[in-house]
């Protein structure tokens, strides 16, 4: 994704860092979905045809995935970075699931 909406994620990015009311937000607002389709993905790839006996969702990987990435970081050089380091964060509730 490239354009506006790239540029406004990494503008949320930025005032999110810079401690702006409302922008943690409006980030999550922004993404949620695009999270939710790496989730799906990633849920998938790991599980293939058991993900009906599954009890993790991707709404609440995305949301467990959300909340250790605002945890272990407060700032993002831009949307790139960002959905990078959220897909590694999904990998590793992913693990921790699985054990």
């Amino acid at each position: 994704m490239n354009g506006p909406l790239s540029n406004d994620i990494t503008l949320l990015l930025r005032k999110m860092e810079e401690g702006e009311a409302g922008a943690l937000d409006q980030l999550m607002r922004v993404v949620y979905d695009d999270l939710e389709r790496m989730a799906a993905s990633h849920l998938r790839r790991q599980f293939g045809e058991r993900m009906g006996q599954l009890t993790l969702e991707p709404a609440a990987l995305v949301n467990e995935s959300f909340l250790r990435l605002i945890k272990q970081r407060k700032a993002y050089d831009n949307r790139g970075q960002f959905f990078a380091i959220a897909t590694k964060v999904m990998l590793r509730v992913l693990m921790d699931y699985r054990r």
